[in-house]
């Protein structure tokens, strides 16, 4: 994934919990005959980016390209909508508070708050997110921090994140039920 420079064809405004981002990347290049190449693009958008935003940046893009190289002719097509919204939940925000305070007496560990470990993870929260509620991923599992998920990444032992230590699973039903308790009452 590669993050847009200063100068980038992306319309968008930083976000200050999502660094580096927006990010893309081509996903798949496919030739079919002389002249005609087909681009599938992956796009991890910050709060504000839409499909129709995402979709004139590129026919903008694609215009600027065809102005300078008038052989090029280009197509958008734009066959889905976004299927995983982004959205942030404030580190200030009731649930973020009560899960970190939990999180803390339960573990005995200082609550690190942030996206950092979870950057461009793709989450059903992104969907509850884009329904208005609001939404915090935690449970068991480091994420792109942890040792053990770098570790099967390198040596191509199986995807990340499918193993989780039993302690850690305890420890997530206990900080979301003490949670739960104190928000609900």
């Amino acid at each position: 994934m590669h993050p847009p420079g200063a100068d980038s064809w992306m319309t968008f405004e930083p976000h200050p919990d999502l660094p580096g981002y927006p990010q893309f990347r081509m996903e798949i290049v496919e030739f079919h005959g002389l002249g005609h190449l087909v681009l599938y693009l992956q796009i991890w958008t910050v709060p504000g980016m839409t499909d129709a935003t995402m979709s004139q940046d590129l026919r903008r893009l694609l215009s600027a390209l065809e102005a300078k190289y008038p052989y090029l002719k280009t197509e958008v097509e734009w066959p889905i909508t976004l299927t995983r919204p982004p959205g942030v939940t404030h580190s200030d925000h009731v649930l973020v508070r009560s899960l970190a305070r939990w999180h803390e007496r339960v573990t005995g560990e200082v609550t690190k708050i942030g996206s950092l470990g979870r950057l461009g993870s793709a989450a059903n929260g992104s969907h509850t997110a884009g329904a208005g509620m609001d939404t915090v991923l935690y449970g068991p599992g480091g994420g792109q921090t942890d040792k053990e998920y770098r570790l099967k990444g390198h040596l191509k032992t199986g995807p990340p994140d499918e193993r989780i230590f039993l302690k850690d699973v305890v420890t997530t039903a206990k900080v979301l039920a003490l949670t739960a308790a104190d928000i609900c009452g």
